[in-house]
């Protein structure tokens, strides 16, 4: 880690002093450079005490680690974040989805980048796009859009896509997916309502667009036996 410059307190503007680096905790803590690196990035194989030792070092002189410098001297230059892509955080499925997104990153010392789509394919293609120029591990992916296949040539070198609440867009079916069963368990609940004799049947759901949507409105089209182009939406 290198040092950058830090103003002196008090001191004329433009005096600067070098900010303490990774070399000052091991020369405080005795260790090694090395060994310094490894508590503080989390690694296996350090003892607890000595994490401990290093962190508080750490703590004391201000020094964090530089996890952009580090990613680009790993060989897959990825970094210790995960870009998280949903469809609206308005939507309270969307807020209990990230929260758990979160809370197991966190125990993998990875942080969350989160970014909303709105529902809106280029918007999501665009945030990609900013994660992707980040150097995420990985992305999970809410999907706005029908097309994702851009993602192929990441996919290709290794890199992580997980695709949530929707089946992958085609073309996409090797990708890793935590789905709903969208449209068997729409048909399901509007064919209860049938048997129990309703027949004007609302929905209040997503607009039609994402796999998920689409999926839930033609499960209604096909209980309710009319196309859905005949349905319409408030």
């Amino acid at each position: 880690m290198t040092g950058s410059k830090v103003a002196l307190e008090g001191s004329p503007a433009g005096l600067l002093r070098p900010r303490p680096s990774l070399k000052d905790v091991a020369i405080a803590t005795g260790l090694s450079i090395k060994t310094v690196s490894r508590a503080l990035r989390g690694e296996p194989n350090v003892a607890e005490a000595t994490r401990q030792l290093v962190q508080a070092e750490a703590d004391r002189l201000g020094v964090q680690v530089n996890d952009v410098a580090a990613g680009l001297r790993r060989k897959s230059q990825a970094m210790t974040s995960i870009g998280v892509l949903l469809g609206d955080f308005a939507n309270p499925f969307s807020a209990q989805m990230l929260k758990g997104i979160d809370s197991v990153a966190a125990t993998h010392r990875h942080v969350v980048l989160t970014a909303d789509a709105q529902y809106s394919p280029e918007t999501e293609r665009n945030a990609i796009r900013s994660f992707l120029a980040h150097r995420v591990a990985g992305l999970i992916i809410a999907p706005s859009g029908e097309d994702l296949s851009y993602l192929n040539a990441q996919t290709a070198y290794g890199f992580a896509v997980v695709i949530v609440d929707s089946p992958p867009p085609t073309g996409d079916d090797g990708w890793d997916s935590v789905t709903a069963t969208n449209f068997e368990s729409t048909k399901d609940g509007v064919a209860r309502l049938i048997r129990r004799g309703h027949r004007r049947i609302g929905y209040l759901g997503h607009p039609r667009g994402g796999i998920g949507a689409n999926e839930r409105w033609a499960a209604i089209s096909l209980r309710c036996r009319r196309p859905a182009s005949n349905l319409t939406s408030q």
